[in-house]
Formats: C-alpha cells, sequence, structure tokens
C-alpha cells in the first residue's frame, strides 16, 4: 500500500465512507430523545463521521504564538476531514459534534471530532453545517427560526516571564493575595478566545453564536516562564424565516386519566 501523503482522508477513514456509502447502512451517534428531536423537524440521520489528527506539540521557550497555532490547526484539521466523511456520504450537515484532545507520548496531542450526519429538509446550499448542539436543541432551534452554520473553534495563548517580583508573591509568606500578572494573563486569553468566537460569526455571516465551552488552563514552563490558554467552542447561527416553527394552536390541557364517572 502507498504511503498516504496527507492529503484528503486517511486511507482507512476513506475506505470506512466506501463502505457506508455503498451499503447504504445508518447509524448514529445519538440518543433516543435527540433522533426523536430531528425526526421532528424532518432530519434524518446518515451516519456517524469523525475527523482526527495527531500533530507534535511542543512548547518552545516564551513561544506563545507558535503553541496557539499549532492548537488551532489541529482544532482545524480535524473538522475539516469529519466534513469530508460527511459529504462523502451525501450528508448536508453533521449535528450533536463533540470536540476532544488527548496526549499522544508526551510529545504529541490528538485531536478527534465525532459526529452523526444528517439530511437536511432545505433546498442544498453548497454548505455543510455543523454544529456542537444535540438533536433535541437542534430541532428547538429551528423551531424557534433559527438554523445552524458552523462549529466555531476560538483559541488564545500567551505567556508572562516569572521575574522576581513575581516570585516573591508566589511563596509561603506571601499570603493569599492577589498575584496582578497572573490576573492579566488569564484575563487576556479568555477576552481574545471570546474576540475570536465574535470574529467567526462576522466572517462566517451568521448573526449569533451559541457558546458550548470556554475554558482556561495554565502552566508554568521550566519555572521561568507560565502560559495560559483559553478555548471557546460554540455554534454560529443564522436567521432562517423559513425554518420549521413550533406548531401553534395546538391542545393545551389534556386529561392524563380516564374518566370513569363520564355519563
Amino acid at each position: 500500500m502507498a504511503e498516504w501523503d496527507g492529503q484528503g482522508l486517511p486511507p482507512v477513514a476513506a475506505e470506512r465512507i466506501r463502505r457506508a456509502a455503498a451499503s447504504g447502512l445508518r447509524t448514529s451517534l445519538l440518543s433516543t430523545p435527540a433522533a426523536a428531536g430531528l425526526r421532528g423537524v424532518d432530519l434524518t440521520p446518515v451516519g456517524e463521521v469523525m475527523g482526527c489528527v495527531v500533530q507534535g506539540q511542543q512548547v518552545r521557550y516564551y513561544d506563545a504564538a507558535g503553541y496557539e497555532r499549532g492548537i488551532r490547526r489541529g482544532y482545524r484539521v480535524a473538522l475539516d476531514r469529519m466534513r469530508v466523511e460527511a459529504r462523502g456520504i451525501g450528508a448536508h450537515g453533521v449535528v450533536g459534534v463533540r470536540i476532544q484532545t488527548k496526549p499522544v507520548g508526551g510529545f504529541a496531542t490528538e485531536f478527534v471530532v465525532l459526529g452523526t450526519a444528517v439530511h437536511a429538509p432545505w433546498p442544498p446550499t453548497g454548505h455543510l453545517f455543523t454544529t456542537e448542539l444535540s438533536g433535541t436543541d437542534v430541532a428547538k432551534l429551528l423551531h424557534g427560526g433559527w438554523r445552524p452554520v458552523d462549529v466555531a473553534v476560538a483559541v488564545a495563548v500567551d505567556a508572562v516571564q516569572v521575574d522576581y517580583t513575581t516570585r516573591s508573591r508566589m511563596t509561603p509568606f506571601a499570603g493569599n493575595n492577589e498575584i496582578p500578572v497572573f490576573t492579566r494573563l488569564i484575563t487576556r486569553v479568555r477576552s481574545r478566545a471570546r474576540a475570536e468566537l465574535d470574529a467567526a460569526v462576522h466572517s462566517g455571516h451568521a448573526e449569533g453564536a451559541i457558546v458550548g465551552a470556554l475554558s482556561v488552563d495554565s502552566w508554568a514552563y521550566q519555572e521561568a516562564v507560565v502560559f495560559a490558554m483559553a478555548t471557546a467552542f460554540g455554534t454560529t447561527i443564522v436567521h432562517d424565516p423559513g425554518a420549521r416553527r413550533a406548531p401553534t394552536g395546538a391542545l393545551t390541557v389534556m386529561p392524563l386519566t380516564e374518566n370513569r364517572n363520564r355519563r
């Protein structure tokens, strides 16, 4: 077998998509309520899809920008490969997207994206939508007149040097007081991640975003530098007057027990 050149899908993934398209077997990662919710808005599960990439993730002294680019690339490649799989089985979108990372061997990071590909009732636009929202939440979104556009990932990494003043605030004798340089660091990366998420909304011609998670991690490097990383995940959305809305005029009061005294 020829060695894979890194373009497109890995051979194993391409073969999995070929088998799925040939067999017509439909699978999903949806819960029962999520599957029922999608059925209510005419979204049909087509199959499970996945994107994966493992890449080296080394931290160089004070190179926050390089580390940030690597993290962002990992998420982007994994999401792109998931989209390729979804298109390969004729899907219009992917719901319930799960984004995971884990270390590999202490020198690399695996980025994995999983979801359930679906057929949509609206006319194809050429754009495959993706969303972190569950099937139940997607149904509620559509009933409210909104449509998911894309999963948005924002990453911000920064670092500060631990100088003498900072070290003096970290000793057991310093007490439980604020360490201003770390407060500024954490605040800065969180703010940048939010700004990047906002930029994703505007660049994707969306009208808003539903933020699924916003987290901040920090770690020391050789006791001389402290890094902080903020990541934000969400779904960009657009208002769609033609989206399926919740029915109106439904019965609001209904007895749940039989009236045995009825004549």
